[in-house]
């Protein structure tokens, strides 16, 4: 069964016992969206969350809670790294022309 809060669950029975609840990170951010057959959401949930991991930019308080917020904080989080990338791009081409 499934041990401790539902914060730190974790699965300790054995593998293929029917009664072995399933635990993952999607089973603890969104049960429902878990549980559905919405295959599209949930390969949108982990875009947004591989997108906020890799660009730094963190999970905050406020998080998306729909399709569509996903989307739009997923553009908002590409369009900021590549803002941050054509800065240091340029901050790094002024540095080398002062350098010639």
């Amino acid at each position: 069964g499934v041990m401790g809060s539902l914060d730190n669950a974790e699965c300790t029975c054995m593998p293929g016992d029917p009664d072995c609840v399933e635990w993952n990170w999607m089973r603890r951010y969104d049960i429902d969206l878990w549980e559905s057959d919405l295959v599209m959401s949930k390969y949108l949930t982990s875009i947004y969350f591989t997108i906020v991991t890799l660009s730094t930019v963190g999970y905050g308080d406020i998080t998306p809670v729909n399709d569509m917020e996903r989307i739009y904080a997923v553009c908002l989080a590409l369009a900021g790294a590549l803002v941050f990338a054509f800065c240091i791009g340029s901050i790094s081409s002024l540095a080398q022309q002062g350098n010639v």
